[in-house]
């Protein structure tokens, strides 16, 4: 019987490295606890400079996305004097269908106050503030009523959100919607912390939780806050949003075909393991090619 040509996405293989995630001996040595509880410069150590990290997570408009590979860099042709430093990085788990993409460095190190209900699973997780009164909102915002109502008479805190996460390497992911039981699922299985983020972010698409804006935390009490001894940049909202890195230059240095040659790179590999592990697998003529189309460099 013949045997079955593999697919694209199989053969291109994906960013998740082929290892056991690595073992913490404490729980304070994780990745995702050192990004929640150190300052800007912790947190920036984790997410792109430690060896223990291969990508940052983070949700925009209801989903689940991770970064691999993640640097910083700057664009030198919108930006000669380097005063806006960027994330760039391969964008999803497959090869064959990532896309290079652009995220702001500042807004990825940031915060947000998020005001949710008093649930165990986020007071272990998250810094958060004493309860919140009913009223506090209807005297801040000048209003008949209390604003928001997200908890039907429960009691409410205000903790603090980060807007992105590190996964760990060789720790198994599912991308997709924030409402996916197969994506929570996975979550869970990393960490209590990242399954905790994202029933936050569930919360907050469904309008079950409300994002603090800028405005309305200097009235508020400050035992209402959250503590935030290393002073992290608070943002105003809880999603990160990431531009494609679209260029025409032929400049081989360019963003864009930096990140290209990442993913080219990592196809490359993974081929060549595929092919290793599987001496008698036919090749399809619609794979001889290592590059997708979208991929190929200026």
């Amino acid at each position: 019987m013949p045997t079955a040509r593999v697919t694209q996405e199989e053969l291109a293989g994906s960013f998740v490295s082929d290892v056991d995630p690595p073992v913490f001996t404490q729980p304070t040595h994780h990745p995702v606890v050192k990004t929640t509880t150190g300052d800007l410069e912790s947190r920036k150590t984790q997410l792109f400079f430690s060896s223990k990290v291969e990508a940052l997570l983070f949700v925009n408009e209801g989903k689940l996305y991770s970064l691999f590979h993640p640097r910083i860099a700057y664009d030198h042709v919108s930006d000669p004097d380097e005063s806006h430093p960027l994330i760039v990085g391969p964008l999803g788990a497959f090869c064959n269908a990532a896309v290079p993409v652009s995220l702001s460095l500042p807004v990825v190190l940031r915060d947000a106050f998020v005001l949710v209900p008093k649930l165990d699973q986020f007071l272990s997780c998250f810094a958060y503030g004493d309860d919140v009164p009913e009223t506090i909102f209807s005297s801040a915002t000048h209003t008949d009523a209390p604003f928001p109502s997200i908890a039907d008479g429960e009691p409410c805190v205000i903790i603090r959100l980060p807007l992105s996460l590190p996964k760990v390497t060789g720790e198994p992911i599912i991308e997709g919607t924030i409402h996916n039981d197969d994506v929570i699922s996975a979550l869970m299985n990393y960490h209590p912390l990242v399954h905790a983020w994202i029933e936050v972010h569930a919360l907050l698409h469904q309008d079950k939780a409300f994002v603090l804006p800028d405005t309305l935390i200097p009235v508020l009490d400050a035992p209402l806050l959250p503590e935030n001894p290393h002073k992290i940049p608070i943002s105003d909202t809880p999603h990160v949003s990431y531009q494609a890195l679209i260029d025409g230059t032929h400049d081989p240095s360019s963003l864009r075909n930096s990140v290209v040659r990442i993913i080219n790179t990592r196809i490359s590999e993974n081929i060549t393991k595929f092919r290793k592990d599987n001496p008698s697998q036919p090749d399809s003529p619609l794979l001889l090619s290592n590059k997708p189309h979208h991929l190929r460099t200026m």
